[in-house]
């Protein structure tokens, strides 16, 4: 009798666990803001922020009030420079400026574990996970403007050229990872408004008096079928 009671119990356990259970796919798209942290001898500075954009496809494996969100991103990472300045000799003013902007762009693959808190009109979700990542493309560009006679003796104007991934020491190492931090809104109907900020946590710099690594502010809009 307590063998028929405990299998019973066991064959319910599992039937409410698949019964909560529920996976959806989803979209996401939206507006990233990035930049690169640079360290050196022990000093850490940033790029301003570069504007990219983001577009993947979700799997949300739910069981309750949690959920494990797998994804596939295509993802534009990347930072900018400018820098104006003013020269005098006595006789004249120069004055000029510089602009250098790094766009990267990956193949991310992030498995984030959220949380639900249902309201109303859907449920708010709040989360974390890891993320890696995987170089496709890239282009570095640099230009400088002014009247100082070295400007107007070369061509910095516009020069453009792609990123290279590699080993060598002006190139970008291919592989990145890091960890993700996620909040948003999923309303009833499948639509999900979304933020999430991607810390980097891999040296992405060939370069050994460098470390370089992403960061980025994902705002997106998706749903949820």
């Amino acid at each position: 009798m307590f063998k028929k009671l405990l299998t019973l119990g066991i064959i319910v356990s599992i039937a409410s666990a698949v019964q909560a259970q529920s996976i959806k796919l989803g979209i996401k798209g939206g507006y990233n803001l990035a930049k690169l942290v640079e360290k050196m001898d022990g000093v850490t500075v940033s790029t301003e922020n570069y504007s990219g954009f983001m577009a993947g496809a979700y799997v949300d494996l739910k069981l309750g009030i949690i959920s494990i969100q797998p994804g596939l991103v295509y993802s534009s990472k990347g930072g900018k420079l400018f820098s104006s300045y003013s020269y005098s000799d006595g006789s004249a003013t120069y004055e000029g400026s510089q602009e250098a902007k790094v766009s990267l762009n990956y193949l991310e693959v992030p498995v984030n574990l959220l949380y639900h808190v249902p309201i109303v009109v859907g449920n708010i979700y709040f989360g974390a996970g890891p993320y890696a990542a995987m170089g496709l493309s890239g282009k570095q560009s640099y230009s400088v403007s002014g009247n100082f006679p070295a400007i107007e003796e070369y061509d910095f104007d516009g020069h453009n050229e792609k990123v290279t991934f590699g080993s060598g020491e002006d190139d970008v190492k291919r592989i990145d990872y890091g960890l993700n931090a996620q909040a948003g809104l999923r309303l009833k109907g499948g639509l999900d408004l979304g933020i999430n900020y991607g810390l980097g946590l891999a040296n992405i710099s060939n370069d050994s008096d460098y470390k370089t690594r992403n960061r980025v502010w994902s705002f997106t809009v998706g749903y949820f079928f």
